[in-house]
């Protein structure tokens, strides 16, 4: 009795100094000798619970939580427990979610299974007691949130299901659907326009906005009152406010700063949130908003393992739990407070629950948060038309990696990707950059493309043909058929003989062209800028086409705007294309490039391709000391530069390098690529302020 009298006096002295300020925009200090249960009401200002999963063994941290080995931790600083076990049978509780009213726990268990190489979740839910006590199970699936509707005060939980076999560690379903808490049985559709990855798929509080993965790493939100997405950014756990400002964010593949967009993209603006105490510039993962728009969860710091591991995978065991609160402009970490401190025993995907002040949702205004004003996109003004004019027959749409590249599909719709292979990567205006590799569309846009190219109908092929130089070699391919440079001029090949050869003029770095290839009554025509090219009968040195679709290989340059149709361009088609593609080029700003000689004093060291886990491809920083500026500007003693240094599974030769040596450097700075934020990167330097580039010289030399 004496114990509850003494706990009830820390709670009411906790109300009496304020706490609940911070509710209302104040922050509250925080008594690091106090009980864990009152710094976290110091901290969030009201009743606070959070749940998460603990790894139990230190060998195998288990940070994906696919494994048997956690235990189902929570906190409620009500009870005056502290943190302690909920379910202590080791299993894997993914994803644990808090109800909205904090009455229970909704978990996953994901039941491993191989198929072929790979392997698939077979995944059911439950729901249990903050005691650990009814235990209910709620179906097959994967809960990925619970949403009260507004009006009817009705539990939902928002589940995936229809998985994908994989060989990684991450989840790809078919679907997200519902089903009220207390009928599990009554399941709805919610989305399958696309596949998704459920972390985080998570919904605003009048439930007409999600943000999510479609799939990874297109990261996203969809508007239900219109059925369709809309691709912010490439990167990894996207959240969504838990209001209805609909400001989302999406976290980069460095694993330490939070990207923002208000709702469509409007406005957006950079956290970084690896600067906080106890993450110290360190990794962290599994960021999730919490049901109160100013706190978070997240976990970390991820910095120990083997020397070039990669952290998050192979660095779990002592990653922690934490919550953020953010001021109220949601562009600043103004605070955290570490939940946890363990040795060996890594906490994973927590959820946080804050009581809401009066029952009301915490709430921010759109226009006011970020860096500055929220302002409307800028209208760009069309002397020509869209692209493409007519979207009749299509069967491929690939525009850059930024875009979403949908085609209307029968009743659906498709999205048309491109993987690069080898030496192959995505360059500063999101295009395809090849080189030492190749790009492959995906196995779904492969089967249409290949159906329309057999057999002699009509078809027509478009694309914006960037070249590095001089050079003999094909930029795209497809059987019988390849787009060739010879030298600066581009040709048509079909059957290893010249059909068409492009008009006067070369192709000059910098200055991208349009071509168009285009099948009609069984002959091939090839127009360059709008401009039909003349036929030759004479042997080529291009190569006779490919088994399937291949943009580059050989070939030095930059494709995008790629078109596919199952039909003929139209009369002025071409020309119409190409006067749009030069309105989009104009609007470039230019890049300032760096050459130098720097003698390199520290490096990052390189990954296992084995802990990448999803990812095929790898960066790492490297620390130089200028000996020469060659050509742009520098005023810096030192900088640091991000290599590729593992492409497509592969190690790259050139990796790593010699501490003391000197290199040429080709640079760019990394802000200006933005292609790179969903890259897996790592970055070991201790010096934070140096000025950040990336080697924009070819991976394959």
């Amino acid at each position: 009795m004496l114990k509850i009298f003494r706990w009830s006096l820390v709670l009411a002295a906790c109300a009496v100094c304020g706490c609940d300020s911070v509710t209302e925009g104040g922050a509250a200090a925080v008594d690091p000798n106090a009980p864990v249960s009152v710094q976290i009401e110091q901290f969030t200002g009201a009743a606070t619970k959070a749940v998460w999963t603990q790894s139990q063994d230190s060998k195998k941290p288990d940070t994906y939580v696919n494994n048997k080995s956690h235990y189902l931790m929570g906190l409620d600083s009500r009870d005056g427990k502290g943190v302690r076990v909920i379910l202590k049978e080791k299993s894997n509780y993914a994803r644990p979610l808090i109800t909205p009213g904090g009455e229970r726990i909704v978990y996953s268990y994901k039941d491993v299974k191989k198929a072929g190489k790979g392997k698939y979740f077979d995944v059911t839910m439950y729901q249990v007691d903050w005691d650990g006590t009814n235990i209910v199970k709620l179906g097959k699936g994967y809960a990925v949130d619970v949403w009260r509707d507004p009006k009817t005060e009705v539990d939902w939980v928002y589940a995936a299901t229809g998985f994908q076999p994989k060989t990684t560690a991450s989840i790809f379903a078919k679907k997200i659907v519902r089903f009220p808490l207390n009928d599990p049985e009554k399941i709805e559709l919610v989305w399958d326009q696309t596949v998704v990855t459920p972390d985080n798929f998570q919904l605003s509080a009048d439930g007409l906005r999600a943000c999510g993965l479609f799939p990874w790493p297109s990261a996203g939100a969809v508007d239900f009152t219109k059925g369709e997405w809309n691709k912010y950014f490439r990167g990894c756990w996207p959240s969504c406010a838990p209001d209805n400002s609909y400001v989302t964010w999406v976290f980069e593949g460095g694993h330490k700063v939070l990207h923002f967009f208000t709702n469509g993209g409007k406005k957006t603006w950079e956290v970084d949130v690896s600067q906080v105490p106890g993450i110290d510039g360190h990794e962290l993962y599994h960021p999730r908003w919490s049901n109160h728009v100013r706190f978070f969860a997240f976990t970390g710091p991820y910095k120990e393992g083997d020397p070039g591991e990669n952290k998050i995978s192979a660095g779990g065991k002592d990653a922690d739990f934490f919550i953020g609160r953010f001021n109220e402009r949601l562009n600043k970490v103004e605070n955290v407070l570490r939940i946890t401190n363990n040795s060996g025993l890594g906490d994973f995907f927590p959820d946080l629950w804050v009581e809401p002040k009066g029952g009301k949702v915490s709430s921010v205004n759109r226009s006011k948060v970020g860096p500055g004003a929220e302002v409307a996109a800028p209208e760009v003004r069309r002397e020509t038309v869209e692209w493409p004019s007519n979207a009749d027959g299509l069967v491929f749409l690939w525009e850059n990696l930024q875009k979403k590249n949908e085609i209307p599909l029968g009743d659906a719709r498709a999205i048309c990707a491109v993987e690069p292979k080898g030496r192959a990567r995505y360059f500063r205006h999101q295009e395809m950059h090849s080189g030492g590799g190749e790009f492959l569309v995906d196995d779904g846009s492969e089967g249409r493309i290949a159906e329309v190219l057999k057999g002699g109908a009509d078809v027509s092929v478009e694309v914006l043909v960037n070249s590095d130089g001089k050079q003999d070699a094909a930029v795209l391919r497809f059987p019988g058929v390849s787009l060739y440079q010879r030298g600066v001029q581009l040709v048509l090949a079909v059957g290893g003989v010249i059909a068409g050869e492009s008009p006067a003029g070369e192709l000059r770095p910098g200055e991208p062209v349009h071509a168009g290839l285009s099948r009609t009554g069984g002959a091939w025509q090839l127009w360059v800028d709008g401009k039909p090219a003349t036929g030759k009968a004479s042997e080529s040195a291009a190569a006779d086409g490919a088994e399937r679709l291949v943009f580059g290989g050989k070939w030095e340059g930059k494709l995008m705007g790629v078109g596919i149709y199952a039909r003929a361009f139209e009369a002025g088609e071409c020309g119409a294309h190409r006067s749009y593609w030069a309105e989009q080029i104009g609007a470039r700003e230019e890049v300032p490039a760096l050459e130098v000689r720097g003698r390199l004093v520290e490096m990052t060291p390189t990954p296992s391709v084995e802990s990448l886990d999803t990812y095929r491809r790898a960066l790492a920083a490297y620390t130089y000391e200028i000996d020469e500026v060659v050509s742009g500007e520098c005023d810096a003693r030192r900088l640091q530069v991000m290599h590729w240094v593992i492409m497509d599974n592969q190690v790259l030769e050139a990796f790593p390098r010699e501490i003391g040596t000197s290199y040429t450097l080709k640079l760019e700075p990394f802000k200006a690529h933005p292609q790179l934020i969903s890259e897996r990167q790592f970055n070991a330097s201790v010096e934070f302020d140096l000025d950040l580039y990336y080697d924009i010289a070819s991976p394959a030399s």
